[in-house]
């Protein structure tokens, strides 16, 4: 009679057993999909890198790497708060109804030239106002950045609906009191990384606010706005006093070669975090991409 029930068990004829089997599967397949979320998102020492076969990103760990396409699908990586899932699902489908441009064409008639000379900047053009080594671009447009800035700020400040392009054409801009580039107010800021072109940002380790209230900026590049960077350039960014690059809205990565060093998180955007291409590396005292409310 024992060997006979054994034998019934072993070849799954106990409906009970069958579905404890199937409930233990279940479990461990949602715990390994929940421990892949975790280690893509989170901790310090992190990199991101896009796979060229497949443009989706990949999180890397000090000890593993791991693929995102893997858990939400080919194509982009996407980073959304997963403490609210009704946010995330609202910041997704804003997304998709105002994507990105991810075309850096120009009309070099309607550029606005920016020249960076140490410590003077030059504009040929209209919509900025220059105050010793700071430009404050007060209109939507496209402007292009060019030279070394040793210790000045570029802002955007303007109420116009239309967004306003930066174009990055070889720049060197370092602040020893704030963010070099503070996106305070604007519809939308797009940067471009203009091709074969290297680009460095470098902030203060402790800031002067423009917003003492609400202690902004604070990151070395800062918008309270919608902010997508896209072109074939570089971009390298050291933040000596909090994030490397961070948004109050959102963050879109279309293109680009990215390299931040950061004392806190690296890549943030509050409401959502998107990367659709491009190689970025995240080296972060904190989080090295993040989104939350």
């Amino acid at each position: 009679m024992t060997r006979r029930r054994l034998i019934q068990k072993s070849t799954g004829t106990g409906r009970d057993w069958s579905r404890n089997m199937i409930k233990k599967g279940f479990i461990i397949l949602l715990v390994g999909v929940l421990a892949l979320l975790a280690l893509a998102g989170c901790g310090s020492d992190t990199a991101a890198t896009s796979d060229p076969a497949s443009g989706s990103a990949v999180a890397q760990t000090d000890t593993e790497t791991i693929s995102i396409a893997d858990v939400i699908g080919e194509g982009s990586a996407t980073v959304t708060p997963v403490s609210a899932p009704a946010s995330a699902a609202a910041a997704m489908a804003e997304t998709a109804a105002n994507e990105p441009a991810t075309d850096t064409a120009v009309d070099a008639a309607k550029t606005v030239l920016i020249a960076l000379n140490g410590d003077t900047i030059a504009v040929e053009g209209d919509g900025v106002a220059i105050e010793g080594a700071t430009a404050t671009i007060t209109a939507a447009g496209t402007y292009t950045l060019s030279g070394t800035l040793a210790d000045g700020q570029i802002i955007v400040d303007t109420a116009d609906e239309a967004p306003v392009q930066i174009i990055l054409n070889g720049v060197d801009i370092r602040s020893s009191t704030s963010a070099p580039l503070a996106f305070m107010n604007a519809a939308q800021v797009v940067i471009i990384l203009a091709d074969n072109t290297a680009n460095y940002i470098e902030d203060a380790s402790a800031y002067t606010f423009l917003d003492a209230a609400e202690e902004e900026p604070s990151a070395a590049i800062f918008s309270n706005d919608d902010l997508t960077i896209n072109g074939n350039g570089s971009l390298t960014v050291a933040a000596n006093y909090n994030d490397a690059i961070s948004s109050d809205d959102s963050v879109t990565i279309a293109s680009g070669n990215i390299t931040v060093t950061a004392v806190d998180d690296g890549i943030r955007g509050k409401d959502f975090l998107t990367i659709h291409g491009g190689t970025i590396t995240v080296e972060a005292g904190g989080d090295g991409l993040k989104s939350h409310n």
